[in-house]
């Protein structure tokens, strides 16, 4: 406890020299080529960056207070050392506010760390705002004060960097509803872009905006579960009839997309999405999101399962038998449509459904809640090669296979079943929770597959 405490009063006091109001009498320096750079911290106070500078010489920052300010530019740096060689304290930002300076080592460490008289590692830099290609997350707690906490930091990994920025928030991107569910050729849904911080505050209109919007095909790589069921786009195969499944209309001013049906079948929906408001720049940074689109036939099918609850024992499978009818409530062939599974239930270690013809198998590791969307879609012609391809393409026509119907299944654990029908819930909570809501507070999206432990 006595030897922590001795390393704490040391990062104190390298936060000391750190926040102390050394910007009114540091020297103020910029620099728009390596040497410059090199030059300006060695001489140690404030420096900025004016243009991006690349070079392969170690930084030697001088003894006491030097800040660097990347100022939106890029330092990128081949060498084989730690990038900084500092003597006492060296802080990291950006001042700028419309953009993100990234500093790119090529996986070469940041810095050294120092140690104190007890051999244990201080951290000499700190990074309050920048992004980085080598993981900082060892750069980032310099200043544990009371005011700022371990969160008041914040490390995103996207498009291949880190961004870092102090007093962040993170923020996630998203669609409403995520799941589209139309009828053929029928009235066209709109469907809003929208984002909020991990406190569950959605943002205003004016903080963010939609890049882009497409339409891909819906296969193994974007939604349905991987095995049973699914089938895959050959290479070179993303777009052949998807155009007929649904179209799609950006309004930019309202962050809305409308998604007007055509041939029955199964496409994706990809939103692109940026923060670019002052209050949110703190990660501006670009969000993908997809959503599934299902146009179900307008031929009158149903969806069936022979328990609308499957009630699961943690570590025991439950098979439930599903039922396609057609208008004529005569019962479709299961050889005539296969069983595709909504893309968020794929990949869940702790819900592995399996599916085998018309039989669904569910099995929980413990007691988890879920709601999984099931898809009965033409199975297409063996001969064809149809199998091999994206569930949107037949491969001899070129066009959509069939999406008959859409149905939720419910799964429950056995724990929470009614002990009698005597009308009341079973337990069932509709709470969001786990790795099924996108944020944990003010939920954002009717989400349909939820999770509660």
């Amino acid at each position: 406890m006595h030897r922590k405490s001795r390393a704490l009063l040391l990062i104190a006091a390298a936060l000391l020299l750190l926040t102390s109001a050394f910007a009114d009498t540091a020297k103020a320096q910029e620099a728009g080529t390596w040497e410059e750079l090199e030059a300006a911290l060695a001489n140690g106070g404030s420096v900025t960056l004016t243009a991006d500078v690349e070079g392969s010489t170690q930084l030697y920052a001088a003894p006491g207070d030097t800040e660097l300010d990347l100022n939106n530019f890029t330092i990128t740096y081949s060498g084989a050392e730690a990038l900084f060689d500092i003597e006492e304290s060296l802080r990291i930002t950006d001042e700028n506010p419309d953009g993100c300076g990234k500093i790119l080592t090529n996986g070469v460490k940041l810095a050294e760390m120092g140690k104190d008289e007890y051999g244990d590692a201080i951290q000499l830099l700190g990074i309050h705002r920048g992004a980085f290609d080598t993981d900082p997350t060892d750069y980032l707690m310099l200043i544990p004060t009371i005011d700022q906490q371990p969160e008041d930091i914040m490390e995103l990994k996207a498009d291949g960097l880190w961004y870092v920025r102090e007093n962040a928030k993170q923020y996630e991107a998203g669609i409403e509803p995520s799941i589209i569910i139309l009828k053929e050729r029928g009235e066209p849904a709109v469907v809003s872009a929208v984002m909020a911080d991990y406190t569950g505050n959605i943002l205003s209109k004016d903080q963010y905006t939609i890049i882009s919007a497409d339409i891909e095909p819906y296969g193994e790589d974007k939604g349905g579960e991987s095995g049973e069921g699914t089938v895959q786009g050959d290479e070179g195969d993303t777009t052949a009839g998807v155009d007929s499944v649904c179209g799609l209309d950006i309004n930019e001013a309202e962050r809305t997309i409308t998604v007007t049906p055509g041939l029955s079948g199964l496409a994706v929906l990809n939103v692109k999405m940026k923060l670019i408001s002052g209050d949110a720049e703190s990660q501006a940074t670009e969000y993908e999101v997809p959503a599934d689109i299902a146009v179900e036939s307008n031929e009158g099918y149903a969806l069936s399962f022979s328990e609308d609850t499957v009630w699961t024992v943690p570590n025991q499978s439950a098979v439930v038998t599903v039922t396609l009818t057609d208008a004529n409530g005569e019962v479709v062939d299961p050889s005539e449509y296969k069983l595709l599974l909504e893309s968020d239930a794929q990949g869940d270690e702790d819900t592995v459904i399996k599916i085998n013809g018309n039989q669904i198998t569910v099995t929980q590791t413990d007691d988890w809640e879920e709601d999984v969307v099931i898809y009965a879609m033409e199975s297409g012609s063996e001969a064809s090669g149809a199998e091999t391809r994206s569930a949107a393409v037949s491969q001899d026509t070129d066009g959509p296979l069939k999406l008959y119907k859409v149905a939720t299944l419910r799964i429950r654990p056995e724990s929470e079943r009614p002990a009698a029908a005597s009308g009341g819930s079973g337990g069932g909570c509709n709470a969001f929770g786990g790795t099924a809501a996108l944020f944990a507070a003010g939920a954002l999206f009717l989400a349909l597959r939820l999770k509660k432990k």
